[in-house]
């Protein structure tokens, strides 16, 4: 198991709750072993899980906000954008953000 890059405890990322908790890979399907291999993932409590993958308010807009969180993630721990781009297949970071 890859430790995350994205949060250093074991707490929902969006609730800070510590029970009940949820290993959620930010990207899915072909692409979740490239989560793993790069530690983007967190740690979610379980309704909040659950209800993020059915686009429930008020987490249906947690998965875009988590993908872009990985991203920054992943070029602050010396990726490049372009590698980010090969893995994951698009760029979550508008140009120009600054960030």
């Amino acid at each position: 198991m890859t430790p995350s890059i994205m949060q250093d405890e074991r707490k929902c990322y969006a609730t800070g709750a510590g029970i009940h908790l949820d290993r959620h890979h930010v990207f899915k399907g072909s692409r979740r072993n490239a989560s793993e291999r790069n530690g983007l993932w967190v740690w979610l409590r379980h309704d909040v899980h659950m209800a993020m993958h059915d686009h429930c308010p008020p987490w249906e807009k947690l998965e875009s906000a988590l993908k872009i969180a990985a991203q920054r993630a992943f070029e602050a721990n010396g990726g490049t954008r372009e590698e980010f781009m090969r893995e994951f297949g698009a760029n979550y970071i508008e140009e120009g953000d600054g960030q």
